[in-house]
């Protein structure tokens, strides 16, 4: 568990005691700090976390503080070679989503299936709630806005959530051979997991295809619900009967909901990819 920090300077060493020394901290960069005691200086020093021997490297050249590599978020980052890994989407590091630990393969696939149909259900929901609060028809480009946001999930979310049960459906019951996998890859991809086994190479397909494609999707979702509040916190006052104003406040409620659901939906994605070596 990381302490979100501004930046380094915010780690105030006088404040440090035995009692928190082990803390870990990251700041808005998403750079990573922990707190260790010098024994030969017998002084606290900041020490910088990389994940993986090339964030190690690449800190060490700035050379502001001391670099150690993180033993517990370092599991697969240094196997899986630079080219071939899995690129992070920036909204999972600007979101500090960090994968989750103790995966398991098992029964994966089932429950994205079920949760994928949960977020197409709730964010109609939000939709139709926004519609019927009628809080958006004052507006001169206000029926745009409906059709705006109904495109947007037709177009951003339903397909491609569509393609991640297609791809679901495909890995469960008609699964192509692994060879079939190798030739629509990258080719940094292929080079590391050509020579792996078989089941392995099975594991990592699955969770590239799947968890990559399921990782859009709730991008997708989370910039549409940023779009309904953005607006929604424009609008200017207006007189509505509670009834209506309603509609809106459960469609803001919902979407903070969804939002911190798919938080931990993403962790537990990037924790699954993360078991079987996409990154």
């Amino acid at each position: 568990m990381y302490i979100k920090i501004n930046s380094i300077k915010d780690i105030d060493l006088r404040k440090i005691s035995v009692g928190n020394i082990n803390n870990r901290y990251i700041d808005i960069e998403g750079n990573r700090y922990a707190t260790r005691f010098n024994l030969r200086t017998r002084k606290i020093d900041i020490i910088r976390i990389a994940l993986g021997v090339d964030e190690a490297r690449d800190a060490k050249k700035k050379g502001k503080v001391d670099t150690e590599i993180d033993e517990i978020d370092n599991t697969f980052s240094s196997e899986v070679p630079e080219k071939a890994r899995y690129k992070i989407p920036d909204w999972i590091n600007k979101e500090n989503i960090q994968p989750l630990e103790n995966v398991e393969n098992q029964g994966m696939l089932t429950a994205i299936q079920g949760e994928a149909e949960k977020y197409l259900e709730r964010i109609r929901g939000i939709i139709s709630n926004v519609k019927n609060s009628e809080m958006f028809d004052k507006g001169i480009d206000s029926n745009d806005f409906i059709l705006e946001i109904t495109n947007f999930y037709d177009r951003e979310i339903s397909e491609p959530m569509d393609k991640v049960q297609n791809i679901i459906v495909e890995m469960m019951r008609f699964p192509k051979s692994n060879d079939y996998y190798l030739t629509i890859v990258s080719n940094a991809q292929k080079k590391w997991i050509e020579d792996k086994d078989e089941q392995l190479k099975k594991d990592y397909f699955t969770a590239f295809f799947v968890g990559s494609d399921y990782i859009l999707a709730l991008e997708k979702i989370n910039n549409l619900l940023n779009i309904v509040k953005e607006v929604s916190d424009r609008l200017p006052p207006l007189e509505t009967v509670p009834v209506k104003k309603k509609f809106l406040d459960d469609a803001l409620v919902a979407s903070d909901f969804i939002r911190n659901n798919i938080r931990l939906e993403a962790a537990k994605i990037l924790g699954w990819m993360k078991l079987n070596k996409v990154f």
